[in-house]
């Protein structure tokens, strides 16, 4: 008879459960306890399944865990394995039937070639994951160390490699490892030796094992704790996932630490999963023990001796800092620490066909974990508690709650890093970030990386940083327990703002020709391109930002890096194409403003469709090209897009400020109604072109603060729009003359002229959000922008008047705004730099701007 799954999980555990077995009084049924309970029963003692501490058999209505004959096959499997411990028997004697037997297999694992996922399954690539490089095999090989998907630490795909079969750029994929032996060394147990010589920077083995999240990986780290392990083969593969060998794993199991090693840990991105990789830092001769840094956590309660004989080693794993941490253990000798008598390990093969089946039972678990419960707890429906049961768990809960206590003091005496922190730069995301509480942020290994390459201006400190930090973007796509990509905008940001702090010429060429181009390209496609949230529209504001600033010394090399930098879904340069109509405006005009001032237009393709329908009636924001007035002109139109400058009201409505100009429902010349009689209320002597007209029957039109800001100051009467355009100011009526308004109403005579009322607040921001200095000392900032933004507005919204010489009826005026306010911003920059850096007055800028829109008219 097959044994029940309960049973098979018991007989599984390491090391074999003690648990024995007493009988209720009440009901008959057997019930585990733990051994020390058992022993405190004596023959005449009552017991009951009520005072059973396991919630899921705490009544006499609960079936028995196993039956009576199953019982009896545990308690002869525990008797073997105390049987075998008294007499000094070897746990591990390689019996396929020992786990059955009930003997603890403490040294015994299984060998696979590849990552377990239990608790998802893989993940599929997608054409943005495979990154195509731009090598060309050469000699029949190809994708060698200048390979760009080298440099960002990612397998090539072979299904769009161009070297195909001679791609040097999938050794894991293909288990291209070295050959390795697993012999003694001494005090460190087990180690890793080369049996072959392995050149500086070639790749050893992968590190592989069972992939757990992190619920499960913490659960795994408190059952080897309780079951004594001084061995621990974790390593950290994201900040959401561990891949553990402790039971399945390969021969990168025995990798020991030195303090100087000659292997290092680097996590390659191989079809979509992230791998642990083993590389050589230096020539390895035939016969060499591997070692790696460990750099960990401490996995175990109490810290482990170092024995790697190093002349920099302080004799614990760990460093300084475990070093400190072992003075609350006592621990000064090293007696107990050695590892000469562990048993030689066991290996089992763990072939494909075991590993699916594996995989599949996890998952099902996983499901059933995490699947709604539809009986509830027991403990809540139990309304009474026998008072020894009571006190019992109360006293685990304060056991419970003092060790977390202890733990949490302990980590707070030995926090804090070893490395010297950087200067963090004023208004940057690193000294938000520095901001937060200690408690609300935890350090992920980017962020502790990064802390080691950045120097005190906040920038990349080398070259070599470079490199590392282009390696680390792999390492802000985490997968979740669902095997979903996740994103962690945080360590963007810190690898972002370090690389927009860089402002080397030659560390800004390493990152250019380093393969920052494919980190930008896969960050914008993870980060959802033109539909992108606000959050994530700042990061990839952020990646445009930085592209600026590489092409002011770069432009031709990094144009080119773009064009070939490529996925199998396109190139980074339609990826970017695609932010032109991004539903964030602000990532939609610096993506636009890009291509005008340093792409060309063209070269991106042809505008692709937004991603969503506009709202109703969408108002200007800064930059965009108009002044963001909801009174008068600067208003999108909901139909086209286009600038209105004719006035505000919705289309459709009986003031039309749509319509076309002189029409009956206009706000041109002739009122609201061309038909109206003269010197009426509607007619031209009232209200004239929606403005303040030669009459007083109507308020003034109110000004956008745009207008209000760039009109000369002189003029004492605002601007009135006279035939569609600005004109000088209607001739007031003369102060003793009586007139009709056309309502019938008779004004005194001595009436004062009504001054212009006071423009109300309008829900649009305007162009300038602030007043302009007299001169500017530096025109790379956003102020400058704004205003020459500003002064080309204006001049522009002249030209849109019929009645201007220079007036195009064909032309796009809002086009023309964005591509003549570019250009001007360009002529400024070389102006100032033709001048030393010197400061540059405001009406100067203003005067050079006009000219510039004047002549641009002149030449279209």
């Amino acid at each position: 008879m097959a044994p029940s799954d309960a049973l098979t999980r018991l007989l599984e555990e390491t090391p074999l459960t003690t648990d024995a077995w007493v009988q209720c009084d009440s009901c008959e049924t057997w019930r585990r306890v733990p051994r020390v309970v058992a022993d405190r029963l004596g023959e005449n003692t009552a017991w009951f399944c009520h005072q059973n501490l396991d919630q899921k058999f705490s009544t006499c209505d609960d079936a028995q865990e196993l039956s009576d004959d199953e019982i009896d096959r545990l308690m002869r499997a525990q008797a073997h394995a105390a049987t075998s411990a008294a007499n000094g028997e070897d746990a591990c004697d390689g019996d396929s039937n020992a786990r059955a037997r009930g003997r603890a297999v403490t040294n015994e694992w299984y060998r696979t070639t590849r990552n377990i996922f239990a608790h998802r399954a893989p993940r599929t690539p997608s054409e943005d994951d495979a990154m195509i490089c731009a090598c060309a095999p050469e000699s029949g090989a190809g994708c060698g160390s200048d390979c760009l998907n080298r440099l960002v630490l990612s397998e090539c795909d072979p299904a769009h490699c161009p070297c195909g079969s001679a791609c040097g750029n999938q050794r894991m994929s293909r288990g291209e490892s070295r050959a390795t032996t697993v012999r003694r060394t001494g005090k460190k147990g087990h180690g890793l030796f080369a049996a072959e010589r392995v050149g500086a920077g070639e790749f050893v083995l992968e590190y592989c094992g069972e992939v757990l999240h992190e619920e499960a990986y913490k659960e795994r780290k408190r059952r080897y704790q309780d079951e004594g392990r001084s061995h621990y083969y974790f390593m950290t593969l994201s900040s959401s996932e561990t891949i553990d060998a402790t039971i399945r794993g390969n021969e990168g199991r025995f990798l020991n630490h030195s303090c100087a090693p000659n292997c290092e840990t680097q996590k390659w991105m191989v079809r979509g999963e992230l791998c642990i990789g083993i590389f050589a830092t230096r020539d390895i001769e035939e016969g060499e023990e591997l070692t790696i840094d460990y750099k960990f956590e401490r996995f175990g309660e109490k810290p482990s001796r170092c024995y790697c004989m190093a002349g920099a080693c302080c004799g614990w794993i760990g460093g300084a800092k475990a070093a400190e941490a072992a003075k609350a253990y006592n621990v000064d000798g090293d007696d107990d620490e050695g590892h000469e008598d562990d048993p030689e390990p066991i290996m089992r093969e763990l072939d494909e066909a075991l590993i699916a089946q594996e995989e599949a039972k996890g998952r099902e678990q996983m499901a059933d974990k995490y699947a709604p419960k539809k009986v509830a707890v027991k403990a809540e429906n139990k309304s009474w508690r026998p008072p020894e049961e009571v006190r019992e768990i109360e006293r685990q809960r304060k056991a419970t709650e003092r060790d977390e206590n202890r733990a949490a003091r302990a980590a707070r005496s030995s926090g804090g890093s070893n490395v010297r922190r950087v200067k963090i730069p004023a208004g940057s995301y690193a000294q938000k970030w520095s901001a937060m509480s200690a408690g609300a942020k935890k350090r992920t290994e980017v962020d502790l990386t990064m802390e080691e390459l950045q120097s005190t201006t906040g920038g990349l400190r080398s070259k070599d940083a470079v490199s590392h930090c282009v390696q680390l973007f792999n390492l802000c796509y985490p997968v979740d327990a669902d095997g979903v990509t996740q994103i962690n905008t945080r360590d963007l940001g810190l690898i972002l703002e370090a690389i927009s702090l860089t402002k080397n010429p030659s560390l800004q060429q390493e990152l250019v020709g380093g393969g920052v181009m494919s980190c930008f390209q896969k960050c914008i496609n993870v980060l959802g391109g033109p539909t992108a949230s606000a959050a994530h529209a700042a990061l990839q504001r952020k990646i445009l930002k930085i592209l600026m600033d590489l092409m002011l010394h770069f432009k031709e090399f990094v144009i080119t890096r773009i064009g070939e930098t490529r996925t199998a879904a396109g190139t980074l340069m339609q990826a970017i194409g695609d932010l032109r109509v991004a539903n964030d405006t602000p990532l939609m005009k610096l993506a636009r403003d890009f291509e005008y001032k340093y792409i060309g237009t063209g070269v991106m393709g042809p505008m692709p469709e937004r991603p969503r329908a506009q709202p109703p009636q969408q108002q200007l924001r800064r930059n965009d090209s108009g002044s963001g007035s909801g009174a008068g002109w600067g208003m999108r139109s909901p139909s086209t897009g286009s600038l209105n400058r004719y006035g505000s009201s919705p289309a459709g409505s009986m003031f039309n400020g749509s319509a076309p100009p002189r029409s009956a429902m206009s706000g041109g010349r002739g009122g609201f109604n061309g038909s109206a009689p003269p010197r009426s209320a509607m007619s031209s002597g009232g209200i004239r072109g929606g403005g303040y007209g030669g009459g007083y029957g109507a308020p003034p039109q109110q000004q956008s603060s745009l207008s209000q800001a760039m009109r000369p100051q002189s003029q004492a009467y605002p601007p009135q729009q006279r035939d569609g355009g600005w004109g000088p100011p209607p001739a007031a009526a003369p102060p003793h003359s009586s007139y009709d308004d056309g309502r019938g109403i008779k004004r005194a005579r001595d009436e004062p002229l009504r001054q212009p009322q006071r423009p109300r607040a309008t829900a649009s921001k305007p162009l300038l959000t602030q007043p302009l200095p007299a001169q500017f000392e530096d025109p790379r900032s956003e102020l400058f922008a704004d205003a020459v933004t500003a002064f080309v507005t204006m001049e522009v919204e002249d030209l849109r008047a019929p009645s201007h010489p220079l007036h195009d009826p064909r032309a796009n005026y809002d086009r023309l705004t964005q591509r003549w306010a570019l250009e001007a911003l360009e002529n400024e920059h070389a102006q100032w730099n033709q001048s030393d850096a010197r400061p540059l007055p405001v009406s100067q800028v203003r005067e050079r701007v006009v000219s510039h829109v004047r002549s641009a008219a002149r030449a279209s």
